[in-house]
């Protein structure tokens, strides 16, 4: 499965600022004539770290309504993610189908790190949450 659930939660998050669904926004990149890789590296490219990184951990503190304690290691492990992905969307050079196997190692590792820090029942909303951003990914891209 790929596991770029990170970009779709860009562009959910930005969609929440904007007042835009994050399926329209979605379907809108598809059809804006640029190339898929720099469709997936966009939000990562115009947003600092730290503020995907913000808005990745206000979102997920209110979906799965975590604690202070909760919230502090999760901003902790999205800044890391976010910095390391910004660098891989930045760089001007290297295959793309390298940095989209860079990304998904990185949200693979992610993904694990951000589970050892839920509750059982936050874990099963996370995962399921994951899973239909993929399938709405997975939808737009066809």
């Amino acid at each position: 499965m790929m596991r770029i659930h990170v970009i779709a939660l860009c562009a959910l998050l930005a969609s929440l600022d904007s007042g835009e669904s994050a399926s329209a926004q979605v379907s809108a990149s598809a059809g804006s004539g640029e190339s898929a890789p720099d469709q997936l590296w966009q939000p990562l490219k115009n947003q600092a770290p730290e503020e995907i990184a913000r808005g990745q951990t206000d979102f997920w503190a209110r979906t799965l309504r975590l604690s202070a304690e909760q919230a502090a290691a999760l901003q902790q492990i999205n800044l890391r993610y976010a910095s390391n992905l910004s660098l891989v969307a930045k760089a001007s050079s290297g295959d793309e189908t390298q940095k989209l196997a860079t990304m998904e190692s990185y949200e693979a590792q992610k993904t694990e790190e951000v589970l050892d820090v839920l509750t059982p029942a936050q874990r099963d909303r996370y995962l399921a949450f994951e899973e239909k951003m993929n399938q709405m990914l997975k939808a737009h891209a066809k």
